[in-house]
């Protein structure tokens, strides 16, 4: 339903609509893989049974139908709902396109790095072994646009930016963790040459 509110643009009222879901879907997706990554033991820190209110029984029985759950979930979050914002994002490279007015590149740029550090949010809880070569391009556009192009430390939450940058730069020590993984024990050569050319551009 929130994809239905989709006018084209972020600038719309409705896009704080849609970006709220897409954290909402995003936090639920972390909160999920955690209890299944806690049911089948392969969490990297801790153990169910070191978890106070949730006992590894129950977590083991819920376990299939959390993934089936997530799976839905993920479907609507990485499909239809990144395209909405890609489809912002592009639109909004095309309206800096050959405009010497800076004020509109300085508001877009703003607006670009709210698109990108939702789709890298969207992205928290995949793990290593299920990052590609298309999700390796997506974390280095983000992480390079976002570190040259973010205002840190300027009090923009929430107001100016609806993430929280605790919580953006928690993901974006997550994600980096999850692609140097990647890169090390799964990417080629020819696959890291154009993730890094990725970087370049």
């Amino acid at each position: 339903q929130a994809v239905d509110l989709d006018t084209g643009h972020i600038k719309a009222s409705t896009s704080s609509v849609i970006m709220y879901v897409v954290r909402l879907c995003a936090r639920v997706d972390a909160y999920a893989t955690l209890c299944v990554d806690l049911a089948h033991g392969r969490h990297e820190t801790i153990r169910a049974d070191q978890c106070r209110g949730l006992p590894a029984p129950q977590l083991r029985r819920a376990a299939p139908e959390l993934e089936e759950l997530r799976r839905e979930l993920r479907a609507v979050l990485h499909g239809p709902l990144r395209e909405v914002m890609e489809g912002w994002y592009r639109r909004l490279v095309a309206e800096c396109d050959d405009r010497a007015d800076d004020t509109v590149l300085d508001e877009n740029t703003k607006l670009m790095c709210e698109v990108h550090a939702h789709i890298l949010l969207s992205y928290r809880a995949v793990a290593a072994a299920e990052v590609t070569e298309p999700l390796a391009h997506l974390f280095i556009s983000a992480f390079t646009f976002l570190s040259t192009r973010h205002e840190w430390n300027m009090d923009l939450y929430p107001l100016q930016f609806q993430i929280p940058e605790h919580e953006m730069f928690e993901v974006l020590q997550h994600a980096r963790r999850r692609l140097v993984v990647w890169l090390r024990t799964a990417a080629s050569q020819p696959q890291l040459d154009r993730i890094m050319e990725t970087a370049v551009r």
